[in-house]
């Protein structure tokens, strides 16, 4: 829930109002065990008018060790 927030979030920013969701896929790199974990999220392109943005989250309490990424594929929502 926490890269679904933080992608959208990130987008809805960028595209300068609400957004959705078209496609995320995660990668688990290892279990946040200590907290608190931190998202980052940035966009790495574009597909056609959506954002492709990369969230990652550490662990900051192991040393920032990062325990997962997520590629999301946002896009503008019509009203």
């Amino acid at each position: 829930m926490l890269l679904d927030a933080a992608g959208d979030h990130h987008a809805a920013h960028e595209l300068g109002g609400p957004t959705r969701i078209r496609s995320l896929e995660i990668h688990y790199m290892r279990l946040a065990r200590v907290g608190p974990i931190r998202a980052t999220a940035r966009t790495i392109g574009t597909i056609g008018s959506a954002l492709l943005v990369r969230v990652e989250l550490t662990d900051e309490g192991q040393d920032d060790q990062l325990a997962t990424v997520a590629s999301l594929v946002v896009e503008r929502e019509d009203r």
